[in-house]
C-alpha cells in the first residue's frame, strides 16, 4: 500500500513533562488531520 498515510509519534513519553506531551499530542493531531484531508482529496 504505497499511498497509505502514516502518522509518526515521537517516543518515549516517560521522561517528558506534561506540557511536552501536550505539545506532541497537538502536533500529532494536526498531522493526522492533514493526512486525512490529503487522503480524501486524492480520491
Amino acid at each position: 500500500m504505497p499511498d497509505l498515510p502514516i502518522a509518526l509519534v515521537p517516543h518515549p513519553f516517560g521522561l517528558r513533562t506534561r506540557e511536552e506531551v501536550r505539545r506532541i499530542a497537538e502536533d500529532c493531531i494536526a498531522n493526522v488531520a492533514s493526512l486525512l484531508v490529503k487522503a480524501k482529496a486524492a480520491k
